[in-house]
């Protein structure tokens, strides 16, 4: 599976991770992929501008430069 969000979720994307915001309990961020991937981005990493990916299935970390590069690379907030 691969999708295209539509430009509003994109834009829904990058203002919940300029704002951190909505986080759940668990103070992470969820975030969606296109390719099927579920991850999360800690609160920690989010006031930092750091944009890293943790996969809930695998484990696999993924950071990027910038937003931009994150909602390309296919990322949504979950």
């Amino acid at each position: 599976m691969n999708k295209s969000w539509s430009d509003s979720l994109k834009e829904a994307t990058r203002q919940a991770l300029q704002d951190c915001w909505p986080l759940s309990e668990d103070g992470c961020l969820h975030m969606k992929n296109g390719n099927g991937s579920f991850g999360t981005m800690r609160s920690g990493d989010l006031l930092d501008e750091k944009w890293l990916i943790k996969d809930k299935k695998t484990g696999a970390e993924y950071l990027y430069t910038s937003i931009d590069e994150l909602i390309a690379s296919g990322w949504a907030v979950d």
